[in-house]
């Protein structure tokens, strides 16, 4: 199992995207201001990336936060908001107990395994996912050996106002997966930090 790793964060990034919006199509209520206070499940819309918004959950406990799934043909996102009982968390991706914190989640996959959830688990790629030259989330994707067959997964975390945003996709290994996962985060991205141009 290739879950344990050491990441290489920064070394590599994703394009930023390119292309101009149309005019005549207004940013989502729900996309069109700051969140200045931390992300609540009431600030994310009922579409999101073309997936729909399903079942949130709240956890017992409260360093956990909340999560909430959505869902669309072939793929499946949860987005998890909570401070993991961490004072003052950095907005810097590569601030130490950031990147911590991106690496206990990736370690986390390999209780599929454990669980018996997946046969293997293996990290293909990590790096910063960027957006016009600014760092959005750091992201690894990975393949897993399912009992159902091979899914692509892909893990992005971000920080906002004091707590992580995580959200965790696994859908069909396809090779329209990872284009469907990046846009579902980038437009998050664009929920968390609009004035940046994401």
């Amino acid at each position: 199992m290739a879950v344990g790793m050491v990441l290489a964060l920064g070394l590599a990034s994703c394009a930023p995207a390119t292309g101009a919006k149309s005019p005549a199509a207004p940013p989502a209520p729900a996309a069109s201001a700051a969140v200045r206070h931390p992300l609540q499940l009431a600030d994310l819309p009922q579409e999101l990336g073309g997936l729909v918004q399903g079942a949130a959950k709240t956890s017992e406990t409260r360093e956990l936060g909340v999560s909430v799934v959505y869902v669309g043909p072939g793929l499946e996102a949860t987005v998890y908001l909570y401070d993991a009982g961490i004072k003052d968390i950095s907005e810097e991706l590569g601030d130490p107990a950031v990147v911590s914190e991106f690496q206990d989640s990736l370690n986390g996959y390999s209780m599929w395994v454990q669980a018996g959830w997946a046969r293997d688990v293996v990290v293909r790629d990590s790096y910063v996912l960027q957006n016009a030259g600014r760092p959005q989330f750091l992201c690894a994707e990975l393949e897993i050996d399912a009992k159902s067959g091979y899914k692509d997964s892909y893990l992005f975390l971000a920080t906002h106002q004091g707590q992580f945003v995580k959200v965790r996709v696994i859908g069909v290994a396809d090779k329209a997966s990872k284009a469907r996962a990046i846009g579902f985060a980038r437009e998050l991205g664009r929920i968390l930090r609009p004035e940046a141009g994401q």
